[in-house]
This record gives structure tokens, C-alpha cells and sequence, in this order.
């Protein structure tokens, strides 16, 4: 009995991975449909800007998992020393600052490829993005890009 449970379990977790992978290409999908419509890119803009919207994407996620990998350690282990306490919260608290960082990085990259008005109008336009799927997880059902 343990055996098929032990069974199931790894062949449910293929299908949980292509679904979080399908999801994650849909997001992608979204946020470049939304951000091409509402900052006005040009094709050529899209390509540009896209391929580092991306990569930064992907450097806070990856600084993400970190932060929850963390907290999964704090939770997971009872016994934890105040010394390990004391790190992983100065680490946690730092989280803002990581992505501040990453994010002005890539600012200056943007600037090359953006005019001043679509720079302008990007953190807004994340925010709305985040608006509207959280609006989406509510309702269940994505929403459309131009929805604002």
C-alpha cells in the first residue's frame, strides 16, 4: 500500500510540474500582451525589451524561491539556533533591498530600449498586472490585457 502511494505520488508530480510550467508560459504570455499594449512598443521594442524584461523576471524569481526556501528551513526545523534565527531574518529583511537592486539594474537597461513616457508608465502597468490577476484568482478567469 505504501508502495502505490509512494507510486502516485511521483507520477502526480510530472503533471504538477507541466501544469505550473504551462501556467508560468501563460503569465509570461500576459504580461507581454498587457505591457506591449499599454506602454505603445513597437516590434522592435518588444523583442529588445522583452528578452531583459525576462531575465530580470527570472533573477527575482529566482531571489523569490531563496526567500522561501528560507522560510521553509525556519518553519521546518524546531530546534533552530538563535545565531541561524538571527541571519536568516537579516536575510529576509533584506528582500526589498535585493530586488530594489535587481530592478535598478535593469532600469538603465531599459532607458536604452524605452522612451521617457513608456519608463514612466512600466511600474504602474506591473501593478495593474498584479491587480488584475489577483482579480483573475478571484473570479477565476484570466483577464483580458486591455482590462484596466
Amino acid at each position: 500500500m505504501l508502495m502505490a502511494v509512494a507510486l502516485c505520488s511521483n507520477a502526480q508530480k510530472p503533471e504538477n510540474e507541466r501544469r505550473q510550467q504551462r501556467g508560468r508560459e501563460q503569465l509570461i504570455e500576459y504580461r507581454h500582451k498587457f505591457l506591449a499594449k499599454d506602454l505603445d512598443l513597437s516590434a522592435d521594442q518588444q523583442t529588445r525589451f522583452f528578452a531583459l524584461y525576462d531575465e530580470m523576471n527570472d533573477r527575482l524569481e529566482a531571489l523569490n524561491d531563496e526567500f522561501r526556501d528560507i522560510c521553509q528551513k525556519v518553519d521546518a526545523d524546531s530546534k533552530i539556533s538563535d545565531v541561524a534565527l538571527e541571519a536568516y531574518s537579516q536575510r529576509l529583511f533584506e528582500q526589498k533591498k535585493f530586488e530594489g537592486e535587481i530592478e535598478q539594474d535593469y532600469y538603465d537597461k531599459f532607458k536604452q530600449i524605452l522612451n521617457p513616457k513608456q519608463l514612466a508608465r512600466l511600474k504602474p502597468a506591473e501593478m495593474q498586472i498584479i491587480r488584475n490577476l489577483n482579480k483573475f484568482h478571484r473570479n477565476r478567469r484570466m483577464p483580458a490585457p486591455e482590462e484596466r
